[in-house]
């Protein structure tokens, strides 16, 4: 204890020291002060670079997620051929089960904190998938004991309250199905005037008497139309002998400018020869100036690979890069993928290290692109919103008996989903054996 003034006034020896020795000491404490405020900065800060700067695995860490990663891709692919088994026996069952809602236990999400290894970025992704294939192996079990599907579709959602809100849609127009076009296109464009979306994207367009155009006319508001062939004057190469022209088409509420398309041509070993290619359109809304893209990948897997990898990221990156004053691009459309396939959707989702230490089959090899903006990578709408649904779109009705898929995407960077829907489960009203198509709808509200 340092000694202090008496009651009586009488001092001790300290407090008898010069004036200057008090000054020093203040300058003393002054410094101790700052001293131990830097060092406390300091461990500040070395304490948040070790929770968010990517951390180097050990050879040993490294093996154990390797084998992790790899046991979780068996899993999945175990439950993968559970459930194809399932549909296909039930395919060769008849009558076909009937439809009622089926109570289920939903998966648990899977989430990776800030700041986490690339390896333990790819783990949680793979958790998830193998959840939801979990979870579907269950349904399908529950379909064959009880006999009944689950409804997979949504009530319509209500008109988006806030101006501050852009809706968009995906549809695939089922080309195949050419006879029962008219009357399936009163069907869609009964569920899309519901719905209200601001944007459609859709794919398999029949040119020649134009789908989209026909569907334009149906539809109040969406005054704005452009469309492009897979084949013909689109970039996608040539069409099959005997093929019948299609394509991708944009729908919107908003004018459509600067349109811009990406050929996507099928590799010579890749068994589908159908041509593909990608419309893009920049469209002024309340959010501001958005790039919207109509897509149509191939069923090949191997060729979805190539065709994200090696044309349509590298040009949605340099679009990313030379649209003035955009501030979103949002991709839309059947992308054909598989529920243990996801890798080519991986490609634009993904930072190259995790799809690295995915082991994903479209990690390596292909076109590179420099950008000077550094894109962020693109997040799912689905599972940004509902990630506890899987949202299977396909086949529609299920009794079709083939896989369950969520081939429809909306894929968005530079806006943010806030809500989700599939519509279009319903049979045609004026014919029970037919239905709008063979994928439901997917409605996606934006937000900024």
């Amino acid at each position: 204890m340092r000694p202090r003034a008496t009651r009586s006034g009488s001092y001790d020896a300290e407090a008898q020291q010069p004036e200057d020795d008090e000054d020093d000491k203040k300058e003393r404490r002054g410094w101790r002060r700052g001293f131990v405020s830097s060092v406390a900065a300091t461990v500040g800060l070395c304490v948040v670079a070790y929770v968010l700067w990517p951390r180097q695995l050990s050879p040993v860490d490294a093996a154990a997620h390797k084998a992790a990663a790899s046991a979780l891709r068996a899993r999945l692919a175990e439950l993968t051929r559970r459930i194809q088994t399932r549909v296909r026996h039930r395919r060769e069952r008849h009558p076909a089960p009937s439809f009622r809602r089926l109570a289920e236990a939903a998966p648990p999400r899977a989430s990776v904190g800030a700041g986490a290894s690339a390896s333990d970025a790819a783990l949680a992704v793979l958790r998830r998938r193998v959840a939801t294939a979990e979870r579907e192996a269950w349904r399908q079990e529950n379909v064959d004991r009880e006999g009944a599907y689950e409804s997979l579709c949504d009530r319509a959602p209500p008109k988006p309250s806030s101006k501050r809100v852009v809706r968009v849609a995906t549809v695939n127009l089922w080309q195949p199905q050419a006879a029962s076009w008219p009357a399936r296109r009163r069907a869609i464009a009964g569920i899309l005037r519901e719905a209200a979306p601001d944007i459609v994207a859709m794919q398999e367009v029949r040119g020649g008497a134009n789908w989209a155009e026909e569907l334009r006319r149906e539809l109040e508001g969406l005054d704005h139309a452009r469309y492009v062939a897979g084949t013909g004057d689109g970039r996608g190469g040539a069409a099959p002998p005997g093929w019948t022209e299609e394509g991708v088409a944009i729908l919107s509420r908003f004018a459509l400018e600067a349109e811009d398309t990406v050929g996507m041509p099928p590799a010579r070993d890749s068994s589908d020869r159908n041509p593909r290619t990608t419309l893009g359109a920049r469209v002024a809304t309340p959010l501001g100036t958005l790039r919207v893209v109509a897509s149509h990948l191939s069923y090949d897997r191997d060729q979805q690979c190539r065709a994200v990898r090696d044309h349509l990221k590298p040009w949605l990156d340099g679009l990313w890069d030379s649209d003035k004053n955009v501030r979103a691009q949002v991709l839309l459309g059947d992308l054909n993928i598989y529920p243990d396939f996801e890798w080519p959707i991986d490609t634009l989702e993904l930072a190259p290290d995790v799809r690295a230490a995915l082991g994903s089959p479209c990690a390596a090899g292909g076109s590179t692109t420099t950008t000077t903006k550094n894109p962020p990578v693109f997040v799912d709408a689905w599972t940004a919103t509902r990630n506890d649904d899987p949202g299977w779109t396909f086949p529609n009705p299920e009794t079709l008996h083939l896989d369950p898929a969520r081939p429809d995407r909306v894929l968005v960077r530079g806006l943010v989903p806030r809500e989700a829907f599939v519509l279009g489960c319903d049979p045609l009203v004026d014919n029970p054996n037919t239905w709008p198509s063979d994928h439901r709808i997917l409605v996606v509200d934006l937000v900024r």
